[in-house]
């Protein structure tokens, strides 16, 4: 928090708290969840100062965790923690990371340091929360995880992050308004809506059984009756039923530095230096 010095009634110095300004990519996180309270710090360290290279630089899987790493990664094996596996990788269609253009084209992801929201049924997220934990027995002395975005160009590297704020029980999750009125007020906010759409919706990669016990799944933790996109869309019309009061679960991320070590590890991986 910043502080101005301002003159009490008695002509002597005080400290009076000044707001802190957000960013444009905080406050299109706090449009879309307005459950997440006021006073959760969603900014980005100070001494947050990446080369513009570095902000540039797109990886592929191999080079940060293996060709066939899942969106999770705890950084253990063998009884050994290793920071630069320990990653969440995130796509834009999914999850809160990126800022709506109006247009066709892909959203720009939200620049390195910038607060990250990452939605989901609760098993995942319970899961994404425990790759996340402190290990001391091994080395992780803090809670954080490594955090990367999927491009067309490949993975970018956006911070280490730790957990902001968890919207995952009952009372703070983000409660949906019974009606998907275009807009903010009144409704559900049109990025949200597009992302309940995405997590409804089939991987074309994987038709398969497992993908639709996914799309099941995330729609069951979300207290939605729909069980696929067309319903999903049916159902953002009506009122809740049956006890039903529909919702996103959440997580929202605050960055809290560059993880220069792990860096330096990825790029003598990308060189073929290791």
């Amino acid at each position: 928090m910043l502080e101005d010095a301002a003159t009490d009634d008695n002509g002597e110095g005080s400290h009076v708290a000044s707001p802190r300004v957000q960013s444009p990519e905080e406050q299109l996180v706090r449009r879309i969840f307005p459950s997440l309270p006021a006073d959760i710090d969603l900014s980005s360290p100070s001494h947050f100062s990446p080369s513009q290279a570095q902000l540039t630089t797109a990886f592929k899987r191999a080079e940060i965790g293996g060709k066939q790493q899942s969106m999770i990664n705890a950084g253990t094996a063998d009884g050994l923690y290793y920071k630069a596996r320990n990653h969440l990788c995130m796509q834009a269609d999914m999850n809160i990371c990126s800022t709506p253009n109006g247009t066709r084209l892909r959203n720009p992801s939200f620049p390195a340091g910038q607060p990250m929201v990452v939605i989901g049924r609760e098993s995942k997220l319970k899961a994404i929360l425990k790759s996340i934990d402190a290990i001391p027995q091994l080395g992780k002395s803090r809670p954080f995880i490594n955090v990367w975005i999927g491009e067309p160009k490949g993975w970018l590297y956006k911070g280490l992050y730790e957990v902001a704020y968890e919207g995952i029980k009952s009372g703070k999750v983000e409660y949906l308004a019974e009606s998907a009125s275009s807009g903010v007020q009144g409704g559900i906010h049109p990025e949200l809506v597009e992302k309940i759409r995405a997590h409804a919706t089939q991987n074309s990669k994987e038709r398969s059984k497992g993908s639709m016990e996914r799309v099941h799944e995330v729609l069951e933790s979300w207290d939605f009756e729909a069980r696929n996109l067309s319903e999903v869309d049916d159902e953002l019309e009506t009122m809740n039923t049956a006890g039903r009061r529909r919702h996103v679960k959440y997580i929202a991320l605050r960055c809290i530095g560059w993880d220069e070590e792990s860096w330096n590890e990825w790029i003598a991986k990308r060189n073929g230096l290791r």
